[in-house]
């Protein structure tokens, strides 16, 4: 079964394959534990930094030589002298394969006797005392008490006697009390070279369970920079979430495997939490600072000239304790990304620890805001002015003195003081900046650039700030408005020629048609046409398929005028006709006949003409211009008659008679064409020149 190699926040030395590097250290631990003049070192650095591990390698490597002895001081900070007593008593004595002794009423004395009983007692190895987590006790009531012991069993016997500390703190950390403790030879230990940590990347394929790519190697430094728990954690999560399938093989490490498990590593919480309280005020403030992109040490330092000094030794320690390196043009940046990204995070400690630092200015805002409540804003303002030129990240004091400049409509100058406040705490500023980034904006009416400016800085600091996008909408919807009635406006006057021109077409197309059925009806059209001084009608067929003879046709006359006589000349022959009963006059097949011709009239088909004379005698008088009467037709079919149409004039649209439809349309669309021209090259473009 594939096991993981890896052991993150869990001791690795001893009897474990996965202790590597610190060779160093391990050297210097043995030169103490075999010197006869020191028999004391203090291991020291981050937490997790592997200062556990290497305690117990050195148990491991040493027990031959001597007789290690470990003890894990952190749950015994709040322990009375005599009960650390017993329990030293009571590890030594398992050691040495010995009974418990019994140290009495009097454990102080007791130990002391006892212990140098056991260094002087030859067949005993050399003690090794390993004190992990030693400076737990640096808050505990009994700490001075414990140092004065210890300090006096270091004298018992230098040569059988050494003492290795361990403590996760710097040394001049350590409480003053611990002067004797901090006067001994110190080690610290440092995060591991690139050489030990792709060692240490390298367990999985030691033990055949995974197979790394070169840069995932090199994404692994980038993001934990040797520091061994990180490097251990980021390792055996990559193991855990490529084994969630039960490979059959080992699987390969690439880049994505790495990023897919970093969302897991808040599990480091509680470490990164421990690093940050072991931190200072100033280097906190200092480490948040350079957590940031692009920030130059000059651009940070020089607003802050009261604490400068304090700022740059926060910085040296920074840089000794391997948070952070220096980098060209004045920069740094943190070794160990993770620990960049937890600090980055930790923001909303700079003010806090800023106030604190510059102790008289928060009694000057004290001063300013109880002026400000007597209501005397003047005087607040003109020491509010004064705390924001020491202390720039002082927030309230930042807000009080925008609420005034507020009130006075001084908008610009308050905006300036948010703008400031807001790149170092986006939080206390944003909403005071967004209020009055909105009256700004209220004020800019006539100015819709400078609106929109405004209204997308309110949105750079809320993104869903629902007025801001309302207003934005607005301007930008009154914008479209604009930019779609200029384009018409442009369309128009480039365009409005051809459109009108394009009209006049479509009408007279529609015209055209229209005039064409007109002019072809389905049924008989008699035109009056002259010749010389006489009125002929002329019968005019339709085209169609079928040739209609006629049979009849009956005229009726208004009831009003009764005639004499009604005569056809048809072929230079009168022909009376006689009335009906009911007042008409027809003309049929019978009439006809009499002129001797012999066949029937057809109707005629398209092109010809049925040319006759009606005279209409009214008591003597002849009616030439009968177009009132009522004329109808019967073919030979029969049916019901059919109204034949009486066109005044020269004849029915006689101007377009005998041109096709297409000819129709052409003529009309050029006579249009040229009265468009015309018409705009008269009005439209001296419109125009009266612009100009």
């Amino acid at each position: 079964m594939s096991q993981n190699p890896y052991r993150a926040g869990a001791p690795v030395g001893g009897d474990t394959d996965a202790f590597v590097g610190r060779e160093n250290i391990l050297n210097a631990i043995k030169n103490v534990a075999n010197d006869l003049h020191r028999n004391a070192l203090i291991l020291y650095g981050q937490r997790r930094i592997g200062k556990t591990s290497l305690l117990k390698q050195t148990e491991m490597l040493l027990q031959d030589s001597h007789c290690p002895i470990f003890v894990d001081w952190q749950e015994k900070a709040d322990w009375p002298l005599s009960k650390v007593l017993e329990e030293l008593a009571y590890i030594v004595s398992v050691s040495l394969g010995q009974a418990k002794p019994s140290l009495g009423t009097d454990p102080n004395a007791s130990f002391k006797q006892w212990l140098a009983d056991q260094l002087l007692n030859s067949q005993n190895k050399p003690l090794l005392f390993l004190f992990d987590e030693f400076d737990v006790i640096a808050t505990s009531k009994t700490s001075k008490e414990i140092l004065i012991y210890l300090s006096q069993l270091l004298t018992l016997n230098a040569q059988r006697l050494t003492v290795i500390f361990s403590v996760g703190c710097k040394i001049e950390q350590l409480p003053n009390e611990w002067f004797k403790i901090r006067e001994i030879e110190n080690q610290f230990i440092s995060l591991f070279t690139q050489t030990e940590t792709e060692e240490l990347i390298r367990l999985s394929e030691k033990n055949q369970t995974l197979e790394w790519t070169v840069p995932a190697i090199s994404e692994v430094w980038r993001l934990a920079a040797g520091h061994p728990f990180f490097t251990q954690q980021l390792c055996a999560k990559v193991w855990d979430y490529l084994y969630q399938k039960n490979p059959s093989q080992p699987p390969l490490v690439t880049v994505n495997s790495i990023n897919a498990i970093i969302p897991q590593l808040d599990t480091a919480d509680n470490i990164l939490q421990s690093l940050w309280r072991s931190l200072s005020l100033a280097e906190q403030i200092v480490a948040i600072i350079l957590a940031q992109p692009q920030i130059r040490w000059a651009e940070f330092v020089n607003p802050l000239k009261k604490i400068e000094s304090l700022l740059e030794q926060a910085r040296s320690s920074l840089i000794k304790w391997e948070l952070i390196n220096e980098q060209p043009n004045d920069s740094y940046r943190f070794k160990v990304e993770i620990i960049r990204r937890y600090v980055e995070t930790r923001k909303e400690c700079y003010y806090d620890n800023l106030e604190k630092i510059i102790s008289h200015a928060p009694d000057i805002y004290n001063i300013a805001k109880q002026l400000y409540e007597e209501g005397n804003s003047e005087s607040a303002k003109v020491l509010l002015e004064q705390v924001n030129q020491l202390n720039p990240y002082h927030t309230k004091a930042s807000l009080l003195l925008a609420d005034i400049l507020i009130a006075e409509k001084g908008f610009e100058f308050a905006r300036q003081v948010l703008e400031d406040l807001y790149q170092y705490n986006p939080d206390g500023a944003s909403k005071q900046l967004i209020n009055v980034l909105l009256e700004l904006a209220k004020l800019q009416e006539q100015d819709e650039t400078q609106q929109l400016a405004l209204y997308n800085r309110v949105l750079d600091i809320k993104a869903d700030h629902s007025d801001a996008i309302k207003a934005k909408r607005t301007i930008l919807q009154q914008q479209q408005n604009r930019s779609w009635k200029k384009r018409l406006s442009n369309f128009y006057q480039r365009y409005t020629k051809r459109i009108v021109e394009v009209i006049g077409l479509f009408v007279i197309l529609v015209f055209s048609v229209v005039l064409s059925f007109q002019r072809f009806l389905p049924d008989i059209t008699l035109e009056m046409k002259s010749e010389s001084t006489e009125k002929l009608y002329v019968l005019k067929g339709t085209p169609s398929k079928e040739i209609k003879w006629l049979k009849e046709m009956t005229i009726k006359p208004p009831q009003d005028i009764e005639f004499e006589q009604v005569t056809l000349n048809y072929k230079g022959k009168d022909i009376k006709i006689p009335p009906s009963k009911e007042g008409h006059y027809s003309i049929n097949s019978m009439i006809l006949l009499e002129t001797e011709d012999k066949e029937m009239f057809k109707y005629p088909s398209k092109g010809d003409e049925f040319t006759f004379k009606l005279d209409f005698k009214v008591k003597g008088t002849f009616i030439d211009k009968p177009e009132n009467f009522l004329y109808q037709f019967t073919d030979e079919q029969g049916g019901k008659p059919t109204d034949i149409k009486i066109n005044k004039g020269d004849g029915y649209f006689s101007i377009f008679r005998g041109i096709p439809l297409y000819g129709i349309v052409t003529l009309l669309s050029i006579i249009w064409i040229i009265v468009i021209e015309i018409g705009y090259a008269i009005f439209i473009e001296s419109e125009k020149d009266d612009v100009f």
